[in-house]
């Protein structure tokens, strides 16, 4: 099913989006407790399942809070930047944390950012979106600014994740500049639940 007809068809249909979102995390956790698999697993949470109460309420009550609490220290659960808008959210993301999760904010730097949601705190791990990344190291003006913005995640007291690396040369700056994790194609790429795993 591709993501360009899926993503769409679910904004349309919350309540299906929130059986997907459910359906995702209870499988893939299972199978991570029976397998006794280690390292941390992340999902994108979308707006809707954060700005509608009942959707969020239904999510917290259903699923992330039957988890065990020693795995959800495992589980990153990442908010997209531009779902950020408002109080209500903010308190989404805090009660999140005080339930014992990590939260990301994905793709810092997309669009117009508000720095001030930086100022706010609230986010364990910080994801600089992958388009901050694409004319560096070749373009001294984008490889400033990509290590200021990394400064300025980093004051925050959050992780930094480097989204969207491809190549050995953008790995071998973003380590320069200070980020904490590096995520991309260059060391990964989606793919399956290994077919071993119970």
């Amino acid at each position: 099913m591709s993501p360009a007809w899926l993503f769409p068809a679910l904004k349309r249909e919350p309540d299906q989006l929130l059986q997907l979102t459910r359906r995702q995390i209870d499988t893939v956790c299972a199978r991570m407790e029976r397998s006794s698999l280690a390292g941390s697993l992340w999902f994108n949470l979308a707006a809707e399942l954060l700005q509608t109460p009942a959707l969020f309420d239904a999510l917290l009550s259903d699923c992330l809070l039957r988890m065990p609490p020693a795995l959800r220290g495992r589980v990153v659960l990442e908010v997209s930047e531009d779902a950020l808008a408002g109080q209500l959210v903010a308190a989404r993301v805090a009660r999140l944390r005080q339930a014992g999760y990590l939260v990301a904010m994905d793709d810092f730097g997309a669009g117009y950012s508000n720095l001030g949601r930086l100022l706010t705190g609230g986010f364990d791990i910080l994801k600089l979106d992958l388009a901050l990344l694409r004319q560096v190291p070749e373009r001294i003006w984008a490889a400033n600014a990509y290590r200021e913005v990394v400064n300025l995640a980093a004051a925050s007291g959050a992780l930094v994740v480097a989204e969207g690396v491809e190549r050995q040369c953008q790995s071998d700056f973003v380590r320069w500049a200070g980020v904490d994790i590096i995520q991309g194609f260059l060391y990964a790429r989606p793919q399956p639940l290994a077919a071993g795993l119970p």
